[in-house]
C-alpha cells in the first residue's frame, strides 16, 4: 500500500517539475506586515534575445532519476521548508499569512496556508498537501525514488531536435510516462523504457498527448514554453488517475545530447483545480489503502477537507481578490534525469476490483 501511495504523490509531480531555486527569508513570502502581496517573485528563465531553433537529428530523451516532492533538499536531507525552494511564482504574488491582497481561502483554514515559499514560490502541494501524504507514507520522496530506482516507473521528457548550443529559440518537445521496465535502470543510456498507452493518443507512440511545441534553451536551460495545460491520464494500482495541471511550466538545465545527456535542478509547476484533486483520491483511495478508506469514511473525509483547505489559487493561475475563494491548489515538485531511449508501448493497466464497491 505505502508504494502506491507513494506513485500517486507522483502522479501530482507529472502534472506539474523545475530546478530548486534560489532561497529568500525561509519563512513565508513577502514579509509585507501590512496585508498587501509584493511581487513578482521567481519565474521560470525567458526566451534567449539570441539564437537558433534546435538543429539535433537524433531526439534526446531523458527521463526522471529522482523526484524532490518537498521534503527533502535535492541532496535527499530532510526538511521541513524544502517544498519553499521548488516551483515558480505563478500568480506575480509574494503572499503571507497577512496578505488582503488574495482570493479567499476555505472556510476555517488558517491563514498560514496562502504563504508562498522562497521568492513567492506557489506551492500548496508541498506546504499543506505533502503532510497529508506523509500520514500515510513516511518519506514520500525516498518511496518514490525506490520505484524509480527499481525501473517500476518513471517520467520522460523527449526533445527531437536539441542540439548542445546554449541558446536554442525553438525545440519540438513532448512528455511520456515510462511504465515498468522490468529491471533496474543502467542509466548508461541504452535503458529501453516501455511506455503508457494512457498518455499517447490512439496508442500512437509518435502522438503523445502532452507536447511542447515551442520550448526553447536560454543559457543551457531547457524551458517548456509559455503556460500550459498538462493532461495526465496514468493508472496506479489498478485504477486511472487523471491529473490536470494548468498554467505549467517545466523547467530543467541540460547538458549533452542523445545518449549522453543529462538533466539537472528540474522543476514542474503549475496549478490543480481543487474538485479534481478531490475526486481523484476519493476515487483511488479504497483501492490505495485495501478498502480501508471508502467514501463516506470519517478520516477519508478528514482528509480529504485537509486537502479543500489546501486551495490557494486560482485556477486560471492568477490571485488578488478577496472576494473570491480559491478553486485551485499550486505545485512544485523538482527532479533530476538521465538519458533512456522510448521502449516499446505497453500494454494497457487493468482495473483492479474495487474494495469499496457493493
Amino acid at each position: 500500500m505505502l508504494r502506491r501511495l507513494a506513485l500517486v504523490s507522483v502522479c501530482f509531480g507529472s502534472l506539474a517539475l523545475a530546478p530548486a531555486c534560489g532561497s529568500d527569508d525561509g519563512g513565508g513570502k513577502g514579509g509585507d506586515g501590512g496585508g498587501g502581496n509584493t511581487g513578482p517573485g521567481l519565474q521560470p528563465p525567458a526566451p534567449p534575445d539570441t539564437g537558433n531553433p534546435g538543429t539535433g537529428t537524433t531526439p534526446t530523451v531523458l527521463a526522471a532519476s529522482k523526484l524532490f516532492l518537498g521534503e527533502t533538499d535535492r541532496s535527499g536531507n530532510a526538511s521541513s521548508s524544502a517544498w519553499k525552494s521548488f516551483g515558480f511564482d505563478l500568480d506575480g504574488l509574494k503572499s503571507t499569512k497577512t496578505s488582503t491582497n488574495h482570493c479567499k481561502l476555505p472556510a476555517n483554514t488558517p491563514p498560514s496556508n496562502k504563504e508562498d515559499g522562497d521568492n513567492g514560490i506557489d506551492n500548496s502541494f508541498g506546504r499543506n498537501i505533502l503532510p497529508i501524504l506523509k500520514s500515510f507514507v513516511t518519506a514520500p520522496s525516498e518511496e518514490v525514488n525506490g520505484a524509480i530506482a527499481e525501473g517500476s516507473f518513471t517520467i520522460m521528457l523527449k526533445m527531437d531536435n536539441l542540439d548542445s548550443e546554449a541558446n536554442q529559440t525553438q525545440v519540438s518537445a513532448s512528455l511520456y510516462g515510462g511504465a515498468d521496465l522490468g529491471a533496474a535502470p543502467k542509466w548508461d543510456g541504452t535503458d529501453a523504457w516501455p511506455v503508457f498507452p494512457e498518455l499517447l493518443n490512439g496508442g500512437n507512440i509518435n502522438d503523445p498527448k502532452v507536447k511542447f511545441p515551442n520550448s526553447y534553451v536560454t543559457g543551457g536551460t531547457w524551458v517548456s514554453g509559455s503556460k500550459g495545460v498538462v493532461d495526465l491520464s496514468v493508472s496506479i494500482g489498478g485504477q486511472s488517475i487523471s491529473l490536470i495541471i494548468q498554467n505549467a511550466y517545466v523547467v530543467l538545465d541540460v547538458t549533452g545530447t542523445g545518449s549522453t545527456a543529462k538533466g539537472k535542478n528540474g522543476i514542474i509547476a503549475g496549478v490543480i483545480k481543487t474538485t479534481q484533486l478531490v475526486t481523484e483520491i476519493e476515487k483511488v483511495a479504497g483501492q490505495l489503502t485495501d478498502g480501508q478508506l471508502c467514501p463516506g469514511n470519517p478520516t477519508l473525509d478528514g482528509a480529504l477537507a485537509s486537502i479543500k483547505a489546501a486551495s490557494d489559487i486560482m485556477a486560471d493561475g492568477t490571485n488578488g481578490s478577496s472576494g473570491v475563494e480559491c478553486d485551485a491548489i499550486s505545485i512544485g515538485i523538482g527532479f533530476d534525469s538521465e538519458a533512456v531511449v522510448l521502449g516499446p508501448v505497453a500494454d494497457p493497466s487493468e482495473p483492479g476490483v474495487d474494495p469499496c464497491a457493493p
